[in-house]
């Protein structure tokens, strides 16, 4: 069970990588799709032989390398993206400050709340958790940052904002209070493990429906206005026809007159002439 927590815990750092760099980067070039997701894969498989080999550095390595590897692979994946190189070195320098703060802060709430959790006999299980419940910290901050910074047409709604919140404030909660050393002590893993897996599932579900949520608002409202803009058209467009029939009548009323009045002059009726110009006159101007 330990493995599969790892197992979610990748997989869930991979969900957090792809949606923040699509939040913070605009224009993915959809034609190299499958090459993004086989990268996605390989950063992971190369930040967990990195994990294996941590052991092997010293502590100023281990500080070092590891944060470079990690900025250099989501720089990497940002080329994936149609920006500036100045903005693709901030998405990924700002995706590794927001790594560092997620453990931290997590490493931080979770001492504080449930100090027993240090005294867990089994440590293999201690760092998958702590691990886990980093990941979840770090989709927080990753959401607090794109809601801010995000490079999108509509704005979000404080609705919208609560519901992305909810769930990983929620996960957040339950990993800071439940008693894992007591549960430990009670051979009771096996619960937690499924409890903790489940919730971080339960924060990409969330996510995903409520992205497409939103996008099919989006596309709903754009559809009301494309309609209603439609139907304007269309009322300008009766309205010119109309006027254009009026212009007929006149022309073919006008060209009656200029007959009329040919005929007159022909005939020399200029006393009929006059008082028929007097009254078309005064037919042209109503």
């Amino acid at each position: 069970m330990t493995y599969l927590i790892s197992a979610v815990t990748y997989i869930f750092d991979i969900f957090i990588v792809s949606s923040y760099l699509k939040n913070m980067l605009k224009h993915f070039k959809k034609k190299y799709s499958t090459i993004y997701i086989l990268c996605l894969i390989l950063v992971e498989i190369i930040l967990y032989i990195n994990e294996l080999l941590s052991s092997r550095y010293n502590s100023f390595s281990s500080v070092v390398i590891t944060p470079a590897l990690s900025i250099l692979t989501t720089f990497a994946l940002c080329c994936f993206f149609s920006n500036s190189i100045k903005a693709k070195i901030l998405t990924a320098l700002s995706f590794q400050v927001l790594v560092s703060l997620g453990e931290s802060f997590f490493t931080f709430i979770i001492t504080h709340v449930n100090p027993d959790i240090l005294d867990m006999a089994n440590k293999t299980l201690l760092y998958s958790i702590m691990n886990l419940g980093s990941k979840v910290m770090l989709f927080l901050l990753c959401l607090i940052v794109t809601i801010f910074f995000r490079n999108q047409k509509y704005e979000h709604t404080t609705e919208y904002s609560i519901l992305l919140f909810t769930t990983p404030i929620i996960t957040l909660t339950i990993f800071s209070f439940t008693p894992l050393h007591f549960l430990s002590e009670n051979d009771n893993v096996f619960f937690y493990e499924v409890l903790f897996i489940c919730l971080s599932l339960l924060n990409i579900v969330n996510y995903i429906l409520i992205q497409r949520a939103f996008i099919s608002t989006v596309v709903n409202y754009t559809n009301m206005n494309i309609q209603r803009q439609l139907d304007f058209q269309k009322g300008k467009f009766e309205q010119l026809s109309e006027s254009y029939r009026q212009n007929r009548r006149i022309i073919h009323d006008v060209k009656k007159h200029y007959f009329y009045i040919q005929e007159q002059i022909n005939k020399q009726h200029f006393d009929d002439l006059k008082k028929y110009t007097s009254t078309a006159i005064q037919s042209i101007e109503d």
